[in-house]
């Protein structure tokens, strides 16, 4: 008769450890789940470009990671921007054939890359997330991303060479947009 409370408490306990064991597991699970994919990854398309990226953190650095993961978003964006400008500027002058291309390209290559670094700057986070369990190192991931409207870009920058008399006079802004138009088609 002593036997069957002992067996009924071995039992209870048995249960227990593997109640333990299974909740251990999908707390393992979750931090998996959570940490190896990315909830904020975004990939260009006809209408935004786009910078994602994570970053680990301690528990203690959570707004300092969110302003450092944001400052290196805008400088890959501008990058990316950059690239992709300085690759429309000669498609543009192919184009339309004119003399003194050498002033004309540099003036309209600054005017644009100034209006891609104020855009760029004034970007903020469209998505942020953060894992919720940390990993064996006790940090915690941060993921986020930021976008920019390609057609807002290319009309800031028109407006921005526009306003220069002296360009205004000798741009083609039909040219220019079909210069971004077959770069985004080519993309």
């Amino acid at each position: 008769m002593k036997k069957a409370p002992q067996e009924a408490a071995d039992a209870k306990a048995k249960a227990e450890a593997a109640q333990a064991k299974r909740e251990a597991e999908q707390v393992q699970l979750n931090q998996r789940k959570t940490t190896s994919k990315d909830p904020c990854t975004e990939k260009d398309d006809a209408d935004w470009y786009t910078a994602s990226s994570s970053m680990l953190f301690d528990d203690s650095d959570s707004d300092l990671t969110a302003t450092a993961l944001l400052l290196s978003l805008q400088q890959q964006l501008f990058l990316k921007l950059r690239a992709h400008y300085q690759a429309v500027v000669p498609d543009y002058f192919d184009m339309i054939k004119t003399e003194d291309v050498s002033y004309k390209r540099q003036h309209i290559e600054q005017g644009g890359l100034r209006v891609i670094n104020e855009m760029v700057s004034e970007t903020y986070e469209n998505c942020r997330e953060t894992t919720d369990f940390p990993n064996s190192n006790g940090q915690y991931t941060m993921y986020m991303s930021i976008k920019i409207n390609k057609k807002e870009i290319v009309d800031n920058i028109v407006d921005e060479i526009k306003k220069d008399e002296e360009m205004k006079v000798r741009f083609n802004e039909q040219q220019f947009r079909k210069s971004f138009e077959k770069f985004f088609e080519g993309e």
